[in-house]
């Protein structure tokens, strides 16, 4: 039997996805005088999905998928509880069922469709669905024409990326570095591999197709971004070594960007301060790229630098705007109160005074929220401008000096409504 190794092999690339499955083209070329015939397919990644094959440069009569490291006993004996793909003889195409036991080459039971089955084994087992790590499969085709080489794409799992930001806040704008993790979590070698990583994209590969751009995107001294069917596609700048189990990792983006701002909130219900930090996604920021998603840590740089969290990050586009909420925050204090004064006819009379305290040393503003639980209402006085956002709700921007204390105060009176 003829066998296509890896040394026929002349091109190879991965598109990893960002939910543990990655895309494979693996093409195989020969030589005229290969001889025709049934060819032996081997060295898949372990994690094969059978299901996404696709091949081209051969006509395929034979499917039959084996392993090499067990028998089938062995094979068949593990996938117990498993799903398998079954082929009756004379069926026209294999089936998938769930294995319920087996026995040898004398009693198979299968259940299809919720309905269990005794079968004599006769038909033809191939690879379960599930079983995939430690096996080397090889698949069997008969081809016509293998000249221009044959080409397999399929669906693996065992690898995975994610985006790793490192903002740092400082006195006249920010630094924002990014890192590409990949990683290998398969027990298979990967050396030289061109790899695309593939962002907020499904793993549907049939609707999928970036392969046949390479010769478009060129080289590049770093990671290029470019758009696939309405999608992004990072591809990285050289090729990289995958080993077993292990990780590695690529700088994606090193840039300075020019303004990023600071917001504190606070509201009447919890008098809790929140920390959000928010800057803008654009050329004129100093950015203007494709950011996927990840998880991005922020620290703040002055006379010392300080860590100030982890946080999941959002793909955003190019002008978008990204948003960082830190949560509770111990730079500002805030105590209020909220007292009865008189009531008319038809109206109640109330008093506020929320104080807000700054603990670091540098200017801040607040934007504070007060609810009033009725629809009808007004301010009578007020010593900060303010803003009706709904019927129950004022908005207030309380501006504090470096280690201010500060308070906003205001009389309110709330109708009656039948």
């Amino acid at each position: 039997m003829n066998t296509l190794t890896l040394e026929h092999q002349t091109f190879f690339s991965l598109m990893i996805y960002e939910d543990n499955y990655a895309y494979v083209e693996d093409i195989r070329t020969v030589n005229p005088d290969f001889p025709s015939g049934i060819v032996q397919y081997q060295d898949f990644i372990p994690g094969i999905q059978l299901k996404t094959l696709q091949v081209e440069g051969a006509f395929i009569q034979v499917q039959r998928t084996q392993m090499n490291d067990f028998s089938e006993m062995e094979i068949l004996k593990r996938s117990i509880g498993k799903e398998v793909w079954f082929k009756e003889d004379g069926g026209d195409s294999p089936r998938r069922v769930k294995l319920i036991e087996y026995s040898g080459r004398k009693k198979v039971l299968l259940d299809i469709e919720e309905q269990v089955y005794l079968f004599n084994p006769i038909g033809q087992f191939t690879i379960p669905m599930n079983f995939l790590e430690h096996t080397k499969p090889f698949i069997q085709w008969k081809f016509t024409d293998l000249k221009k080489g044959l080409t397999i794409r399929y669906l693996t799992q065992g690898f995975s990326w994610e985006m790793h930001y490192y903002l740092t806040v400082q006195e006249d704008g920010f630094q924002l570095k990014a890192l590409c993790s990949i990683e290998n979590q398969t027990s298979h070698s990967l050396k030289s591999v061109p790899v695309f990583l593939a962002s907020g994209i499904e793993n549907k590969t049939n609707n999928f197709r970036v392969y046949s751009q390479m010769e478009q995107i060129g080289s590049s001294s770093e990671v290029k971004t470019f758009e696939v069917g309405g999608h992004h596609v990072l591809k990285l700048p050289e090729t990289v070594d995958l080993y077993p189990h292990e990780e590695v990792n690529i700088g994606y983006i090193n840039r300075t960007g020019k303004t990023i701002k600071h917001d504190y909130y606070a509201t009447s219900k919890n008098n809790q301060i929140v920390s959000k930090y928010r800057f803008e996604n654009s050329k004129e920021n100093g950015l203007g790229i494709v950011l996927p998603k990840g998880r991005i840590h922020l620290s703040h740089e002055g006379d010392f630098t300080s860590y100030l969290g982890e946080k999941s990050f959002e793909k955003t586009m190019e002008n978008g705007w990204v948003y960082l909420d830190l949560g509770a925050s111990k730079d500002i204090s805030i105590r209020s109160n909220e007292r009865y004064c008189y009531d008319e006819d038809d109206y109640y009379v109330y008093e506020v005074e929320v104080v807000f305290s700054n603990h670091v040393d540098r200017p801040v503003n607040v934007d504070y929220t007060h609810f009033i639980d009725t629809n009808s209402w007004h301010i009578i006085d007020c010593n900060i401008k303010y803003d009706k956002n709904s019927h129950s709700t004022a908005n207030f921007t309380m501006d504090l000096g470096a280690l201010e204390t500060n308070s906003l105060k205001f009389t309110y009176c709330k109708y009656e409504t039948v």
